[in-house]
């Protein structure tokens, strides 16, 4: 959806759906986990405190915490939330690195665009990883898991 309002909107009914309507018919067999939309970081947020509200027991990230196809310092704030909550993050697949969101791997912390003109870290190590290869090389190569060594995903 290109509007990000209704796109978000959607998210918060499904959730809603899911945890009042859906899993309470059978709550011995059905475990829902909340699913946090890829629009912004603020709607991510937003989404990541209903699902707590709501009881979800994990979350579905379907891509990266800030909507863009690579990791950014923003998302810090993201995954201390989660930590925080002790909410368990599952990643259907891969990040979604398609449509607005396909681009470069990485932010480079280099601005010199000739450092990396002829080879990209990310794609390179990840090459034969596929999308969720070159997901998890993102996450490391930006430093997640030394900021936030608990973290499991």
């Amino acid at each position: 959806m290109k509007d990000d309002v209704a796109y978000n909107a959607v998210v918060r009914g499904y959730n809603d759906w899911l945890a009042e309507e859906y899993c309470p018919t059978a709550l011995d067999r059905l475990i829902g986990l909340g699913v946090l939309p890829y629009s912004s970081l603020d709607a991510t947020m937003d989404e990541l405190e209903n699902c707590a509200k709501l009881g979800f027991k994990g979350v579905i990230l379907n891509g990266f915490p800030n909507g863009h196809g690579y990791p950014l310092p923003e998302d810090a704030h993201f995954w201390a939330a989660v930590l925080a909550m002790d909410m368990p993050v599952a990643v259907h697949v891969d990040l979604d690195r398609t449509g607005e969101r396909a681009g470069p791997f990485f932010k480079y912390p280099v601005n010199d665009e000739d450092a990396f003109r002829y080879t990209d870290l990310v794609a390179q190590v990840a090459r034969f990883g596929r999308a969720a290869g070159a997901n998890a090389i993102q996450l490391i190569v930006s430093g997640l898991f030394d900021r936030f060594p608990n973290l499991r995903i």
